[in-house]
């Protein structure tokens, strides 16, 4: 009689710390931030969401990117709502906690309002101003944030390719606990209790 009351608890309990098997899309939190020298603002940052459907150790191009709520913030200059990416990819990796850029795709081109892309000089733009976010009009592989047509820009540069598309972060949101796992072991434990008293 022991079996059939340990057998519901351990149930339970088993499904209380077994780890789910990787989803096939992550929900990354996005960071980019940096100072600049440029005028009039010298702060400048993006943060928000990225929904990238591959798993852990896998590649991803744009066409893997399902979802984008970026804000790029300038303080005095305005800010703006990324909500496309348009080009680029990189890796997810072994864990599927980061993905990182690849620094040899093709610029970052973005979309403010999800249909028309932007490309550079011709509105809303953050991302790579060179190819492979190489060096770009003298400027050594400068991110650029342009805040609108008719803006100059804001230009920050580094020391390489990957260390441009590495400033641009992807962490792994974390995966909230599942609503029904707790509902099914509070469940199974009734059982257990239930077939305990009908035993004694």
């Amino acid at each position: 009689m022991k079996s059939c009351v340990l057998a519901p608890l351990a149930l339970a309990a088993g499904l209380a710390t077994t780890p789910f098997a990787a989803q096939a899309t992550v929900v990354f939190d996005f960071s980019w931030s940096n100072a600049t020298l440029a005028m009039p603002e010298p702060t400048l940052t993006a943060t928000g969401t990225m929904t990238i459907d591959k798993s852990a150790g896998e590649t991803f191009t744009a066409l893997d990117i399902s979802f984008v709520e970026i804000t790029v913030d300038g303080g005095l200059l305005g800010s703006f709502v990324i909500d496309d990416w348009t080009s680029g990819g990189g890796l997810i990796d072994a864990s599927g906690a980061f993905a990182t850029w690849d620094p040899t795709s093709e610029p970052f081109f973005f979309s403010d309002d999800g249909s028309t892309t932007t490309a550079l000089g011709s509105g809303f733009f953050f991302g790579c101003a060179g190819i492979d976010c190489g060096n770009s009009g003298g400027l050594d592989n400068p991110i650029l944030v342009q805040f609108g047509s008719g803006t100059s820009g804001q230009f920050v540069e580094y020391a390489s390719a990957a260390l441009a598309a590495g400033s641009m972060t992807l962490t792994a949101s974390p995966v909230p606990l599942p609503a029904s796992l707790p509902l099914t072991a509070a469940g199974l434990a009734a059982l257990a209790w239930i077939a305990r008293r009908r035993a004694a």
